[in-house]
């Protein structure tokens, strides 16, 4: 925090008495305001109208000048005009038709038509006013955090700017490739009111932000005490079980219905699987189905393939998962209490399901030591392989590279940092604390063979690349860095929510609704 920063006190009791200022002057200026805003807008497009005539007035619609010049969402020393929201809006909107891609059609989205004129997946806004609300929350939060940051006296610097030149010049690298100038480029991804200006603009707010955010979640300091007490009063949030889980479903007849002699063969089945002794009846149970079933579809000349059975029956097994999570107050009052290798059958008759548990660790906390470290990823894409039936070896051959460039420049954290600044496509120059067995790198952490100031590298399949990982030693013991992570949330919600009722945050309703989605297929 600066040296001459508010209290958060006195910041309040400042902005009590401008709010009160501002609603005595409000509701005076508004309506002249708007009268006022409305003269000047239009007066500035008729004569821009007349002066270069009807191909010079499309002209200032689509090169977004009128946008810029139209606040959308404001505080007292920021703003989002036009151009800005649509790049948030149009980010959030592919962001999700990124996500989830060719399952667009299951939620009822089209991309290739009007927003407007379709419902969106709560069945009763539209998908425009669906990932409206989320720019908009989103973009407040950017307002509340950036007003909270000038109080506090945090800017962004040259390393924050930096980040974001490298953004953009990537646009510019993109637009270079495809034969576009750098604006008419960011137009087609973002929409026509946003030129590479505007999309710097957005970014510099959303990374005040963020940079302020994270500067309030490291602030907060929790000991060994502060965990114990949140364990002894929420245990929920803490104690896992580990458990095989395989469900029969009975058939449905044509008119809906669940078919009694299905359900009875379902239940039967359910309460033979319930009666083995031990986990490995168990999976054979599962196995046997699998192959049975995978026999039945079998064409002339094909085997079973065990591999992929063995794999299907592996779905089968949960670890690490937090009895609370469990569906139904009787399974959870089962999973609590239970012994390993007992079973519990979850049954609906209404539905006809059948889901049998077996438990296979009673419940207990994490308490195996987390590793503190840093890491750096390489895609294939980035760097593809020469080899086709090698597809990591692009990336292999890079992190190999740089292992030798960071034992060249001495090891050590220090290097290895560097090399994530200037290599890495996902992870932070900064050491990260207490790393657990869920991250995606976590081999490179917790193999037998890591040592304290060394470097693994580990390919992920699922990623498509390759990490390199440095240890740099131990953390804190996993439930312990889940109660952290739990009571930081928690502090700066707290805070954060002090803050909205701090900083004021006013949004042209009207103005929301002159977002123009990009065009995405047709």
């Amino acid at each position: 925090m600066a040296k001459d920063a508010k209290t958060k006190n006195e910041i309040k009791a400042e902005h009590k008495v401008q709010k009160a200022e501002r609603r005595a002057a409000a509701a005076k200026a508004k309506k002249k305001a708007n009268l006022s805003n409305t003269i000047i807008l239009v007066s500035v497009i008729l004569l821009f109208a007349v002066a270069i005539g009807l191909f010079g007035y499309k002209t200032v619609i689509t090169s977004g000048i009128i946008d810029r010049c139209t606040t959308v969402v404001s505080s007292e020393n920021f703003s989002v005009n036009n151009a800005m929201m649509t790049y948030y809006f149009n980010s959030v909107y592919q962001n999700f038709a990124g996500q989830y891609g060719s399952s667009l059609s299951s939620f009822g989205l089209d991309t290739s038509k009007d927003l407007k004129s379709q419902t969106s997946i709560d069945g009763q806004t539209s998908w425009y006013d669906y990932f409206m609300t989320q720019t908009e929350s989103q973009v407040q939060q950017y307002l509340i955090l950036a007003e909270a940051a000038k109080a506090n006296g945090v800017e962004l610097d040259e390393h924050d700017m930096h980040e974001i030149d490298e953004l953009i010049n990537d646009y510019k690298e993109g637009a270079k490739q495809y034969g576009y100038d750098a604006n008419s480029y960011v137009k087609l991804i973002f929409g026509t009111a946003v030129k590479l200006s505007d999309m710097k603009d957005a970014l510099v707010l959303a990374q005040l932000a963020s940079k302020y955010s994270e500067e309030l979640g490291e602030s907060y300091e929790f000991t060994a005490d502060d965990y114990a007490a949140d364990y002894e009063a929420h245990p929920e949030n803490y104690l896992k079980i580990d458990y095989l889980k395989y469900a029969f479903t009975a058939e449905k007849g044509d008119d809906g219905k669940v078919k009694e002699e299905s359900k009875a063969e379902m239940k039967t089945k359910a309460d033979t699987l319930a009666a083995v002794a031990s986990a490995e009846d168990f999976n054979a149970y599962i196995t046997n189905a699998l192959t049975e079933e995978a026999k039945a579809e079998l064409k002339e000349g094909e085997e079973v393939n065990a591999d992929e059975i063995q794999a299907k029956v592996d779905t089968y097994k949960t670890e690490g998962a937090l009895t609370n999570s469990l569906t139904g107050d009787d399974l959870k009052k089962w999973a609590a209490s239970a012994a390993a290798g007992e079973t519990y059958v979850d049954a609906s008759d209404t539905t006809g399901t059948y889901t049998v548990y077996m438990l296979l660790t009673p419940e207990y906390k994490d308490t195996y030591v987390t590793k503190n470290g840093a890491y750096l990823f390489l895609s294939d894409t980035t760097y593809p392989s020469t080899d086709s039936a090698n597809a990591g070896a692009g990336s292999a051959a890079k992190a190999d590279e740089i292992i030798a460039e960071w034992e060249a420049a001495g090891k050590g954290e220090e290097a290895f940092l560097e090399m994530v600044e200037k290599y890495s496509e996902a992870g932070h120059a900064h050491l990260e604390e207490n790393l657990t067995k869920d991250v995606p790198f976590a081999d490179g952490l917790y193999a037998e063979d890591a040592a304290v100031g060394g470097v693994k590298k580990i390919y992920s399949e699922s990623d498509k690349g390759t990490y390199l990982v440095y240890l740099a030693g131990d953390g804190v013991e996993a439930w312990e860095a889940a109660a952290d992570t739990t009571l930081r949330n928690e502090a700066y919600s707290a805070d954060f929510t002090e803050f909205a009722g701090i900083y004021w945050v006013y949004a042209n309703e009207k103005n929301l609704d002159k977002v123009i989605p990009v065009a995405m297929s047709k």
